[in-house]
């Protein structure tokens, strides 16, 4: 993965207190690629069940067979993701 890929969609610093005195914790928050992921994922569940041979071999090999419609979901999510990553990187 790129550092693109890893950068943050909901960072934030939280200031706290601690014996030592104040400090500052950055929480970098899910991955914006995890974030559009998350965004498609009940789409990607309703078409799940009508991918073609074609997608899923394209997703997991000719060998495979007995995929489950959550496997397929998460493949189509983040390959959907990865497209929007794609595309943003392009801007």
């Amino acid at each position: 993965m790129t550092e693109a890929y890893e950068e943050p969609a909901f960072p934030s610093v939280a200031e706290g207190g601690s014996d030592s005195g104040l400090h500052a914790e950055l929480n970098r928050g899910m991955s914006l690629r995890d974030y559009f992921a998350a965004k498609v994922a009940a789409t990607a569940w309703e078409d799940a069940p009508k991918a073609s041979k074609w997608d899923l071999d394209a997703l997991f090999g000719k060998e495979r067979t007995g995929i489950r419609r959550e496997e397929i979901a998460a493949a189509l999510a983040y390959r959907l993701a990865d497209e929007m990553m794609a595309r943003r990187a392009q801007r």
